[in-house]
């Protein structure tokens, strides 16, 4: 693909370059936790739903967010470096390796802590609630049961 369009070589190895040399820092961190969490987070949203108007809505969102705002995200991002390297850019695969450990690590972060975490968090309260309800009332818990097993 990269040596189909040779007029997008500028263009690759600038973006590329936003990724690469940036300084490993709290603002990298940032741009990496939120990358992976916005990712999670849309996966989550088009698994929780069967419109598929809903899902186009989620994955166009998320690609704004991680494309519109340059958050880090390690595997999308390195397409566009490896995209450079092979266009012929100063950036060697020493250096995407670099960028890609720590963003993959903070990648996970996001998605498991932001994300994850908060859901299991929630997921635990409704257990409790509905563990609740089914000591209070047997038979609704019984014909609740009875629905989540035809679902």
């Amino acid at each position: 693909m990269v040596h189909a369009f040779p007029q997008w070589h500028a263009t690759l190895t600038e973006s590329a370059a936003h990724y690469i040399d940036a300084p490993f820092g709290l603002q990298s961190v940032v741009l990496a936790v939120l990358g992976g969490s916005t990712i999670t987070l849309m996966t989550r949203m088009q698994q929780g739903t069967d419109s598929d108007p809903a899902k186009l809505v989620a994955a166009v969102a998320g690609g704004f967010l991680l494309a519109g705002l340059q958050l880090f995200h390690s595997i999308l991002d390195s397409l566009l470096v490896f995209g450079a390297i092979q266009s012929g850019a100063d950036i060697t695969y020493g250096q995407w390796l670099g960028w890609f450990g720590y963003t993959l690590l903070f990648n996970v972060l996001g998605g498991l802590v932001l994300v994850t975490a908060l859901r299991l968090l929630r997921t635990k309260e409704l257990m409790q609630d509905r563990r609740q309800d089914s000591q209070q009332d047997p038979e609704r818990a019984d014909a609740e049961q009875t629905d989540a097993e035809r679902d």
